[in-house]
């Protein structure tokens, strides 16, 4: 009893002593934290890879000298200084590097009057200092000295903000060089309000797209004025924050949260954007094959809608990188100034430090970056690590144009933390700067990126030809020859040593109807040449030259993997498009009074496949000599050889039929309709057997549960 005694107070003790720790930790103002979530970065192609933590939250500010802070929206850090505004306490912090208050606006006399701020939500500092505020429920723009003293208040002026006629509640804005005030305004569609230094409405700036739905469009339309009234608008998205880059160009914030979307759809949303003077897009991403949306890979939920990234904030770098605030999930996205993905952190959570709850600004202090939480008040302090320093320093040596130390810093990256693409990309373009354009493919290659690779192959080329272009000449030369000459000498060989052969006189006869349509489809009608032997060779050929297209040309056009699982898909998908065209050409020509036997069907159809498979050759051939300038080309080689087959196939039914050209042109029409049709009722039956398979499963487990109660 003394021993269970003993125990008891043990644990009761334990347990206040661990209460008291987790107590004196929470009561800090500082706290320490790790990294507690994962780390990735998408590749060109929009694959997530998992990579080390670039950053980690060093510590989390909660007490601020005592004050604390409600419902925060934006934090702006000017020089040495950082920015809070404190919209629950209707005020504007300035921090010193240390985190304590050196200065509170919250209620200040204006024109010898007593005024206060009324749930702030922006804020940007001048280069002279003052402070500008987006008094949001005081309907106006409020600008401070640096000493926090009142100046003057924006509000608009012009016929379009006179008597209320246009809301204005700004929550976020920027001033230009040239002195105009860009604001955004909450319940205004029409873009960023635009004012003149005196408050002098000059227009709307960057106004989103509407998306127009086709099919309301149609019923809008029809509708009578009353039901249009009635119908939901098709008005732009609302704009939802704006920074401005250390080169003078505002960015653009648009929350597409609100939509389930695809990453494709969310694309055209255009979530964030760079302006020009003139309110166009310039945001480069010519180096990912996706617009920069935060999230590529998610889950599409209709019920929560946690699946695409909800962009809230961006902080922008002097060397062009940005970083992206996702309210979603609590991740931070950052990018070159080419649109790449280098590295992605950060979750949502709350439960842990380093993580945040409902994120709603950052902004870089120094190196590390700094992100404010909504619902706890807390500026969270994310430093970078090792890997993200070289990473960072790495891209500012290049852009500095310090092209070798860069690669010494990528090497580093290589050397310590393993494949990352962005490195290898790195080093290929300092090798392309250096003329080591071969080598320098070779970095593009690993890095699977596919456009610098072809940038260094077109100078790799050059060289070549310039370095043997008089045996480049010659070889040309030959082949022609070959071609005159060699050709005819072959096929007379063939043809006096094959005379009479079965097999190649079936060959032989192939070739001349594809040069012959007319002559050679009767023949296969009138005299019953053809094999079904050549036919079932003739299609396999066709299914493995449209699987090497995309798995054995040259880097720059491979678009698969060569495997097994792969080479039967493909052949499986090209064999069930041919036998179904077959098979339901032979059912209309039932209705459609067609002589042709299904041999007569077989063996054209076969035979039209002939330019398709020589043009896919060629083309396999030429991608391996070929640059991405050089696409429109093969594209060009691969649609003559359909174009040819099409015409083929075209001539077959009509000859082998006996048709008419108008009665072609239908049983080809017919005969496409056909196959849709089929293939919607083969997926439909496949979903019912799906659907019956998981019901009888579901039926034989019941049964199972009842037999062993």
């Amino acid at each position: 009893m003394r021993s269970i005694g003993r125990i008891k107070a043990l644990t009761v003790r334990t347990a206040i002593i661990t209460i008291t720790i987790v107590l004196c930790v929470l009561n800090y103002s500082t706290v320490s934290a790790n990294s507690t979530y994962q780390s990735y970065y998408y590749s060109r192609a929009g694959k997530s890879i998992e990579i080390e933590a670039p950053f980690v939250c060093e510590s989390v500010i909660v007490d601020y000298g005592g004050e604390k802070l409600k419902s925060p929206s934006d934090i702006f850090v000017h020089g040495e200084y950082i920015f809070i505004v404190d919209t629950g306490n209707n005020r504007i912090l300035k921090l010193d590097s240390n985190f304590n208050i050196v200065l509170e606006i919250k209620e200040f006399i204006a024109n010898g009057t007593e005024d206060a701020l009324n749930a702030p939500e922006g804020i940007f500092i001048a280069d002279d200092g003052q402070i500008y505020v987006a008094d949001t429920n005081n309907k106006r723009i409020v600008v401070f000295d640096s000493n926090g003293s009142y100046v003057r208040q924006i509000t608009p002026k012009g016929q379009e903000f006179e008597n209320g006629q246009q809301p204005f509640s700004p929550t976020s804005l920027v001033i230009e060089k040239t002195g105009r005030l860009l604001i955004n305004s909450k319940q205004v569609y029409k873009g960023i309000i635009a004012l003149n230094p005196t408050g002098e409405f000059i227009g709307y700036f960057g106004a989103n797209r509407a998306r127009v739905n086709p099919l309301e469009y149609f019923w809008k339309a029809i509708a009578t004025r009353e039901q249009r009234a009635g119908m939901i608008l098709d008005i732009p998205t609302e704009i939802a924050k704006i920074h401005l880059d250390k080169e003078g160009f505002p960015y653009v914030i648009t929350n597409t949260y609100s939509k389930v979307l695809s990453p494709r759809e969310i694309e055209a949303e255009l979530p964030v954007r760079r302006l020009n003077l003139t309110g166009e897009n310039i945001l480069n991403y010519s180096d990912s094959e996706y617009y920069p949306i935060g999230d590529i890979e998610y889950f599409i939920d209709s019920k929560n809608k946690r699946g695409a990234s909800n962009i809230v904030d961006i902080c922008t770098t002097d060397l062009g990188i940005y970083f992206l605030l996702d309210s979603s999930k609590g991740r931070i996205f950052a990018y070159n100034q080419t649109g790449r993905n280098i590295f992605t952190f950060g979750t949502l959570s709350g439960l842990q430090y380093g993580t945040v709850r409902s994120p709603a600004a950052l902004d870089m202090y120094k190196d590390s970056l700094l992100v404010l939480d909504r619902y706890y008040g807390s500026i969270s302090i994310f430093r970078p690590t090792q890997f993200g320093s070289l990473i960072l320093n790495a891209l500012q040596m290049h852009y500095d144009g310090e092209y070798e130390e860069a690669k010494k810093l990528w090497e580093k990256v290589i050397d310590g933390y393993g494949y990352y693409d962005l490195a290898y990309l790195g080093i290929g373009k300092v090798l392309i700067y250096e003329r080591k354009y071969e080598e320098a493919m070779e970095y593009f290659r690993i890095a699977r990126d596919k456009n610098y690779y072809s940038m260094a192959f077109k100078e790799v080329r050059k060289n070549t030809v310039e370095r043997y272009f008089a045996l480049i000449v010659l070889i040309a030369a030959a082949l022609i020859l070959f071609m005159v000459y060699g050709v005819r000498f072959i096929k007379k060989k063939l043809e006096d040593r094959f005379e009479n052969n079965v097999v190649y006189e079936e060959i032989k006869h192939v070739m001349y109807t594809t040069i012959h349509p007319f002559k050679g489809f009767y023949e296969f009608k009138i005299d019953n040449k053809g094999s079904y032997t050549i036919s079932i060779i003739l299609f396999l050929l066709m299914a493995i030259v449209m699987f090497m297209r995309k798995t054995a040309t040259s880097f720059l056009f491979r678009v698969d993997t060569a495997n097994v699982e792969s080479l039967l898909k493909n052949m499986g998908s090209v064999l069930l498009v041919v036998l179904l065209w077959m098979v339901v050409l032979y059912l209309m020509e039932i209705f459609l009074e067609g002589e042709a036997k299904f041999s007569h069907i077989v063996f054209s159809t076969s035979t039209a496949l002939v330019p398709a498979i020589i043009a896919h050759v060629i083309a396999i051939i030429c991608t391996y000599g070929a640059s991405l300038d050089d696409s429109a080309m093969i594209n060009a080689i691969i649609t003559c050889g359909w174009v040819w087959t099409a015409y083929l196939i075209f001539t077959g039914v009509l000859v082998t039929n006996d048709y008419t050209m108008t009665r072609t042109l239908i049983a080809s029409f017919v005969n496409i309709l056909g196959m849709a049709i089929v293939f919607a009722i083969s997926v439909l039956l496949i979903s019912l057997i799906q659907d019956m398979l998981i019901f009888i499963s579901f039926a034989l487990r019941e049964i199972r549960g009842v037999f062993r109660l």
